[in-house]
C-alpha cells in the first residue's frame, strides 16, 4: 500500500492517495481536484472516501466523481451532513454550499477492498456523530479525530467531546502501538505516542 499525502485548501486539509496494485482510493480530497489527479498518476480511482462531511475535507469530492466515476464512500451515520450547508459547515465558511451524493454508505466493521489491500471502517464520533476512521497494514488514517498531541474539535454540529474521547480511548487506543496514524491535519504520529504524549487523551 502506498500513501501520498497532500496538503490541501486554506485549512492545509491532508487529503491522502492510497494505491495498492495500480488501484487507487482517494481519502478526504479536500481540494484542487487536478493536483489530486497528477498525484494519482495512472492508478485507476477506485474510491472516494470521506472520514466525516466537513467542508474542508470534501471540497474535490463531487468534480472527482465526475471526472473518475469513482464511488464516494461516506458513513451511514454521516450521510445527512453531505447535502446540509449548516451540519457540512459550508453554510457558514464557504460562499457557496458544498453538497455531494454518496454510492456506498459504510457501518462499522465493513472492509473497503482495492488492488491487494482492505481498509476497516472504525466508527470513531465526536468530532461529527457520523466520523470513521480507517484501518489496515498497520496504518490509521484518523481523519479529525485524533491529532498528533490534540484531538478533534467538538463545538460544530453534532459534536460531543465524551464520544470523542471514548472515540479514541476504547477503540483507536486499542490498536497495536506502532499503528502510524495519518491525520486530517498536521504531522502523522503513532498510537503508542498519543497513548503516552497526547495531553487530550490521559
Amino acid at each position: 500500500m502506498d500513501i501520498k499525502a497532500l496538503s490541501l485548501g486554506e485549512l492545509e486539509t491532508n487529503c491522502y492517495v492510497v494505491t495498492s496494485d495500480n488501484t487507487a482510493v482517494i481519502i478526504d480530497p479536500a481540494g484542487n481536484a487536478e493536483h489530486i489527479l497528477k498525484t494519482a498518476g495512472k492508478a485507476d480511482i477506485k474510491y472516494i472516501i470521506l472520514t466525516h462531511a466537513h467542508f474542508d475535507h470534501m471540497g474535490a469530492a463531487a468534480e472527482l466523481k465526475e471526472k473518475t466515476g469513482a464511488e464516494l464512500i461516506c458513513s451511514l451515520k454521516e450521510s445527512p451532513a453531505l447535502n446540509d450547508g449548516h451540519l457540512n459547515l459550508s453554510e457558514a465558511f464557504m460562499p457557496c454550499l458544498k453538497t455531494v451524493t454518496a454510492d456506498i454508505l459504510a457501518r462499522e466493521g465493513d472492509e473497503i477492498t482495492f488492488g491487494k489491500s482492505k481498509l476497516k471502517v472504525i466508527e470513531t464520533p465526536g468530532h461529527t456523530f457520523g466520523s470513521i476512521s480507517l484501518y489496515g497494514e498497520g496504518v490509521l488514517f484518523s481523519g479529525d479525530t485524533l491529532f498528533r498531541r490534540s484531538v478533534g474539535r467538538c463545538d460544530f454540529p453534532t459534536g460531543s467531546a465524551g464520544a470523542l474521547i471514548n472515540s479514541i480511548k476504547e477503540k483507536l487506543f486499542t490498536l497495536p502501538e506502532e499503528t502510524v496514524v495519518y491525520t486530517g491535519h498536521g504531522p502523522s504520529t503513532t498510537i503508542g505516542e498519543e497513548k503516552a504524549e497526547n495531553p487530550y487523551v490521559r
